[in-house]
């Protein structure tokens, strides 16, 4: 066995810090096979993984930090991950639980980028929305200004942004 690092290309966040350009995704890894998965694109050289609560695979993502970071395999700040709110946490009561629940179940201290997943709010229970019976009106703001409250004063998140939003939505 042995390791290669992918030499890829990163951006430059306002924050300053270094997005590999280069990531992997799990959504629609299944359970049961994505600790396989990101351990080969670990060991292939991707330095970015990318995460939803929504997609059900933390758990098993996190064993695979875990062992990774413990064992000196990888150092923690040599991996970019990111993760993403989902709908049904857009009440900023809502957004540091759905944070901690991210991290506990990543089993790491901070997030590299934490994303407002979609520009909608769900009801409660809702993953995903099938109805518009399922959306509940927050404003957008009022979920992006708890997520700027948390990358400013808690140390869980070094970079905030959002996914899957149009232009006139931004």
């Amino acid at each position: 066995p042995y390791s290669i690092r992918i030499m890829e290309p990163a951006a430059v966040l306002n924050t300053g810090a270094k997005i590999p350009q280069l990531g992997f995704g799990t959504w629609n890894a299944p359970q049961g096979q994505v600790a396989q998965a990101v351990r080969a694109a670990l060991d292939a050289g991707y330095r970015h993984i990318d995460c939803a609560w929504i997609y059900g695979n933390e758990d098993e993502i996190g064993e695979v930090f875990e062992e990774y970071f413990s064992s000196g395999k990888l150092k923690r700040e040599d991996v970019f991950i990111t993760s993403k709110l989902w709908n049904t946490f857009h009440d900023k009561e809502s957004v540091l639980p759905a944070l901690q629940t991210t991290l506990k179940s990543l089993r790491i201290d901070y997030l590299d980028l934490y994303l407002m997943h979609w520009p909608v709010a769900a009801k409660k229970g809702s993953k995903p929305p099938t109805s518009a019976s399922d959306l509940i009106t927050i404003p957008l703001q009022e979920t992006w200004q708890e997520m700027e409250r948390l990358f400013k004063e808690s140390g869980l998140v070094r970079a905030i942004g959002v996914s899957n939003f149009s232009s006139k939505k931004l």
